[in-house]
């Protein structure tokens, strides 16, 4: 854990997460079945301690305390039989495999793993039964179920009625509240837990994303940016998806100009747009390479109010690590027996580093960058003059420093003389004085 991520985490920040769309729709219905369970409880429990300041003559007598204690715990524990029941009716449960099979032949993978699972249909069963049991049991019962309801309501305030009212109240609560967050999550979590996305021909892969939201950076239509805005925040959960810093960086980039594009978007969606925009940003700039780009086109993102972000797009580039000494021998030794594209890339890196005197004075390493260039000499096989000079050229350069060490000119004395036969005048010569 790095010191920025501690600090933060102090300060309260949390990384970002991108939910999808139907992720979001979870937690919008979590909220409104909480308030349905949550505020009813608080109704009960304000009722309940109400009634046993009453039983106890007042607040000064701490009997109620008692009183509340005991009945709540009563209410907690119908409450917590409830949950267990809402749980056990809510779990979905798994179809046959003949209902599975048939849909992998209409419709394909998808519509298979989609009919795997299914809603629990005990509740509905229990339900008919029920019904069909109350309504027998009243119409035969309908004189003693009324004297026990009119019972119960002149003697409302007995402990026994309380204790009943209680467990009823609680008990439907926990059952209810369970039962719908049950079937919203336990549904969903079991139903992506059985995506395979390497077998699910319908999700676009990163290329088709990535060639997605370019095009959308380049029209003019902002209905193809919305579009493609809403396919990577579809996509974003997958690890290959949101992980991907140049396709965040599209990403972002598509977000902040849809920001400033028309039909000028709402308040609520410049919000999520500019929240979009700015977790993009982060992940993109986690990548060196991609961060130097986003710093490159930082202009795209102004009036974003992420501090972070604008801290990191205005950051100074990190300095390139320059290649040492041993570095660039182990890849000059590489190259001697790699294909010509290896030795052309050694002998460019060479080419941006002999200015520093380390390098070019170096007797060894100049040993090695002379026969890589006679070796891309020979790989060439119609070299154009421009190409065949320079390759001498910076080849008799560098046999001229590399015998300034007595052991490497004693080897292109012998058995490595013949590498250089090739070269031609005045390049021949000026090898055979170096070596003389």
């Amino acid at each position: 854990m790095s010191i920025k991520q501690i600090v933060n985490g102090i300060k309260g920040k949390t990384p970002s997460v991108v939910y999808s769309p139907d992720e979001e729709k979870i937690f919008a219905a979590t909220r409104q079945i909480g308030k349905g369970v949550f505020w009813p409880a608080i109704i009960g429990l304000v009722a309940l301690g109400m009634w046993t300041i009453g039983q106890a003559s007042g607040v000064y007598n701490f009997e109620w305390a008692k009183l509340f204690g005991v009945y709540s715990l009563v209410a907690f524990a119908a409450a917590a039989a409830g949950a267990l029941f809402g749980f056990l009716f809510g779990i979905p449960r798994s179809r046959d495999a003949a209902a599975t099979a048939a849909a992998l032949q209409v419709a394909g993978s998808r519509a298979a793993r989609r009919a795997v699972l299914t809603a629990n249909t005990n509740l509905e069963r229990v339900s008919d039964w029920l019904t069909t049991l109350l309504l027998g049991a009243t119409l035969v019962q309908i004189k003693p179920i009324t004297e026990w309801v009119a019972g119960l309501g002149e003697n409302i305030t007995k402990p026994q009625n309380v204790t009943t009212v209680l467990v009823i109240y609680y008990l439907v609560l926990g059952f209810l509240g369970t039962y719908l967050l049950t079937r919203l999550y336990l549904t969903y979590a079991l139903e992506r837990m059985g995506r395979d996305e390497d077998e699910d021909e319908d999700e676009p892969t990163v290329e088709s994303l990535s060639k997605m939201l370019a095009d959308a950076l380049g029209e003019s239509d902002e209905a193809a940016r919305d579009a493609a805005l809403t396919a990577f925040g579809r996509q974003a959960m997958r690890a290959v998806v949101g992980n991907d810093a140049a396709l965040n960086l599209l990403a972002a980039r598509v977000a902040a100009r849809r920001l400033k594009g028309t039909p000028i978007p709402t308040p609520a969606e410049q919000s999520k747009l500019q929240g979009d925009a700015a977790a993009a940003l982060k992940k993109a700039m986690q990548d060196d390479t991609v961060k130097q780009q986003a710093q490159q086109v930082k202009a795209e993102f102004a009036g974003l109010t992420d501090a972070d972000v604008e801290a990191a797009l205005n950051a100074a580039p990190p300095a390139a690590v320059r290649p040492t000494i041993e570095t660039m021998r182990q890849d000059f030794e590489r190259a001697l027996g790699s294909d010509d594209a290896t030795r052309e890339k050694a002998l460019a890196t060479f080419d941006q580093e002999k200015t520093r005197p380390e390098i070019a004075r170096d007797p060894n390493l100049n040993l090695l960058v002379a026969r890589v260039a006679a070796r891309r000499l020979k790989g060439i096989p119609a070299p154009g003059a421009a190409q065949k000079e320079k390759l001498q050229s910076d080849a008799v350069t560098a046999v001229e420093t590399a015998v300034t060490n007595a052991e490497n000119k004693q080897r292109l004395q012998t058995d490595l003389r013949p590498e250089f036969d090739q070269f031609e005048e005045p390049h021949k010569s000026k090898i055979a004085a170096a070596l003389s």
